[in-house]
């Protein structure tokens, strides 16, 4: 470097560093988005016939994942599941997941348990 010209060995610098910004920005763009939440079952305004619901979904960079304030555990793929039992009516599911830097993503699920009385006969 010492038979550079300065200007030479100013660009040369300036387009390292900026070269090692554009890498951590590029590692860190997970991170900087925050958690990533899906919600594969039930669909929303989804009627069911029974009262046993599997909610299930995805949730990717996220440390909790609760499911109508309980909480439960993500795979390592970040695939959860959770079993619910559902009353007769309308109902609402909340989905929540929370990153490492507290920042949460809220889905929620609307479905209706349509209770049926079978008849004998």
């Amino acid at each position: 470097m010492k038979f550079l010209p300065k200007t030479v060995r100013g660009y040369i610098l300036l387009s390292f560093l900026i070269l090692i910004i554009v890498y951590v920005l590029f590692v860190a763009r997970n991170y900087l988005r925050g958690t990533s939440l899906s919600i594969d079952f039930p669909e929303d305004g989804a009627t069911i016939e029974e009262p046993y619901l599997l909610v299930r979904g995805r949730a990717l960079r996220a440390i909790s994942v609760s499911v109508g304030g309980a909480k439960v555990s993500p795979k390592e793929n970040g695939e959860w599941s959770y079993a619910l039992l559902i009353p007769a009516g309308y109902s609402i599911i909340d989905v929540v997941s929370e990153d490492r830097f507290g920042r949460t993503k809220t889905i929620t699920r609307e479905v209706f348990y349509e209770k049926t009385n079978y008849s004998q006969g």
